[in-house]
């Protein structure tokens, strides 16, 4: 029997429950566009529109045939056609493989359509969906319909399905089409380099049919035409079959660079920007044998960044490094550069290049040698000339698209026959009969990848040369022989070393240094010859290197305030060696102590004449 308060507490525990399961139902009502006359519309080009199955019905005579075996529930949208040709985008939002949601497009705006939708995917897992639209009419009104074909389970209370859609009218502008072939047999190049300011990028269909199939990594690179700029893709749209085909987005300006992202379906408006130090962007496909889609549609633009060309190295031709004897230079290939200057010739594409000029002073037969550091990497090279003007480079006359599987050389040599050769050649072509007075351009090029931007380098040798070379066509302030650094063990340091072939109104040099190859700060500065024809070698050391793996360059000035750049080098200090750090050395109002490999350390500040300015004691790590 219960007491009269057991009977309240029980009338009360009812009411809750009560309320309880009113909330709840209020959380299921039914969508307002559950009904194809209260279609919600969709503004082209906008953020897509969150939308729900979840609670809806099947209104009077809908057409949902096309939906699937079991169709329990469909919304409505609607837009109006800005184009002939746009896209509708339905991201699915509940990643459940019983969740299954399909969607049409019906080509009419009249509600109720009947019969078969002009352009559906009655799919039966959670993937996102684009439908390509065709044939459109500008005006017209068109009707999406989203349906969803379970109820409950693993779709969770209520069932239904959450998404979001879109419609968009992507350019269809002339732009950039990816290749279908490749540029020659045995490569997966599919295009020359292009630099460039922005444009369209289309799939090998172009903007008026789908991808092609059979693909494994055909790939083309696109690089700023700006200084200090990068490329960005911005995705109109990405539709490729989940699981079986996407395109790879390469931070890089060769094929197999980091990835960035693999896109099968992207959705509009994402971005990827370069951060490489070429600040190019590689795409590659990748399709199976089976089914195709509309491919993709993406804008690039070239964006302000802390990368790219810098418009200094000698990555074009204009700004190529001068020869000034036969003996053996030393150098690196960071490229491409701001031109692609080579397309056309053997050698497909510019990728990490490097340019080289020289005159001839007096006649012979000239033959060079290119000796990778690293025997793995694959050095190309072009040769141009009599060449009176660096934009105008005529035809090759000597060019390798290959290299030698045994040792990575290249170059000109005697026991050859042939004057170019493509991929599946040995990396050698003749030699050549060189005049006095003629001008002479070479381009390296690195075709492979590496994370080190600036690779091992190379060493080009000219010593079996009978030719000779002259500087003296060049008016440059200082023709710049050699320029090297070295790890002195003995004294814990770097030994830099150039040489100088002539000097004209060089105030001095200074030596820049880097962790990265992107970013340098002062080491110190050489008093430079002023006007001089004489051949002069430099000695420098930093007593103060950073440990592992660093970059050194020459920066001269001359006495009117301009300057110019040496090529990088590269160095590798054994931790052991380098404990500490100070830079720059001498300062004059900043400076950083770099210790981060030793526990603690005292500081000692002097002027020049050896007074106390300060003194810390007990730091560690990095102090600025």
């Amino acid at each position: 029997m219960f007491s009269v308060n057991k009977i309240k507490s029980l009338i009360l525990i009812t009411g809750v429950v009560i309320i309880s399961l009113f909330i709840s139902s209020k959380a299921f009502s039914q969508p307002a566009n559950d009904a194809c006359s209260n279609a919600i519309t969709l503004t082209v080009d906008a953020a897509c529109t969150n939308g729900t199955t979840v609670a809806a019905t099947l209104q009077g005579s809908e057409a949902t045939a096309w939906c699937g075996s079991a169709p329990q529930q469909s919304v409505w949208y609607k837009f109006v056609a800005t184009a002939t040709v746009m896209d509708v985008w339905v991201d699915n939002l509940k990643a459940s493989n019983t969740c299954e949601l399909a969607s049409a497009v019906w080509n009419t705006g009249t509600c109720l359509p009947s019969g078969t939708p002009t352009w559906y995917k009655a799919i039966g897992a959670p993937v996102d969906v684009w439908h390509h639209l065709t044939g459109l009419t500008i005006t017209n009104t068109y009707l999406i319909q989203i349906c969803f074909r379970t109820t409950g389970g693993s779709c969770g209370a209520g069932g239904g399905q959450t998404f979001c859609v879109g419609v968009y009218a992507p350019s269809t502008a002339a732009g950039y089409t990816h290749a279908s072939t490749p540029l020659e047999p045995g490569v997966s190049l599919g295009n020359c380099v292009v630099m460039t300011s922005g444009g369209q990028y289309y799939d090998d269909g172009g903007t008026a049919s789908n991808h092609g199939n059979s693909y494994t990594g055909l790939f083309r690179v696109f690089c700023p035409a700006s200084i200090g700029n990068c490329m960005r893709a911005t995705l109109n749209y990405v539709n490729m079959t989940p699981s079986n085909d996407y395109l790879r987005i390469v931070n890089s300006s060769c094929r197999n660079g980091t990835t960035i992202a693999d896109v099968s379906m992207g959705s509009p408006g994402t971005q990827y920007t370069s951060t490489d130090s070429s600040g190019c962007l590689a795409f590659r496909i990748y399709s199976d044998a089976s089914t195709n889609r509309a491919g993709w549609n993406i804008t690039l633009a070239e964006t302000a960044c802390s990368v790219g060309p810098n418009g200094t190295d000698p990555n074009d031709a204009a700004r190529a490094v001068p020869i000034c004897t036969t003996s053996t230079y030393v150098g690196n290939s960071t490229g491409p550069g701001l031109l692609a200057e080579t397309c056309g010739t053997c050698d497909l594409s510019e990728n990490h290049s490097v340019w080289y000029r020289f005159k001839i002073a007096t006649s012979g037969t000239l033959q060079f040698t290119i000796d990778p550091q690293d025997n793995g990497d694959d050095y190309d090279f072009v040769l141009f000339g009599p060449v009176s003007d660096p934009a105008s480079l005529g035809t090759q006359r000597r060019c390798s698209y290959a290299y030698d599987a045994s040792n990575g050389n290249t170059g000109l040599r005697t026991s050859e026959t042939d004057s170019s050769e493509n991929s599946s050649g040995n990396g050698w072509v003749d030699t050549m009969y060189v005049r006095t007075d003629e001008v002479y351009y070479l381009m390296l090029n690195r075709t492979d990848d590496d994370v080190d931007p600036q690779a091992d380098g190379f060493s080009l040798s000219f010593a079996s040369s009978t030719c000779t070379f002259n500087c003296g066509y060049v008016a440059l302030p200082v023709n710049l022989v050699s320029f090297h650094a070295s790890v002195n063990k003995e004294e814990n340091g770097v030994n830099l070393e150039w040489i100088t072939a002539s000097e004209m109104n060089n105030d001095y040099f200074t030596i820049e240094h880097s962790e990265d190859a992107k970013n340098f700060h002062d080491v110190m500065q050489i008093d430079g010859a002023g006007s001089n024809t004489n051949t002069i070698r430099y000695y420098a050391s930093d007593p103060n290197p950073m440990q592992g793996k660093s970059y050194y360059r020459l920066r001269q000035t001359d006495f009117n305030g301009k300057i110019s750049f040496s090529q990088i080098v590269k160095v590798d200090v054994d931790a052991k060696l380098s404990q500490v750090s100070i830079y720059p050395n001498p300062a004059k109002k900043h400076f950083t102590i770099d210790a981060r490999h030793i526990t603690s350390y005292d500081i000692l500040i002097t002027d020049k004449e050896g007074r106390k300015m300060e003194e810390m004691k007990n730091l560690e790590g990095k102090t600025e």
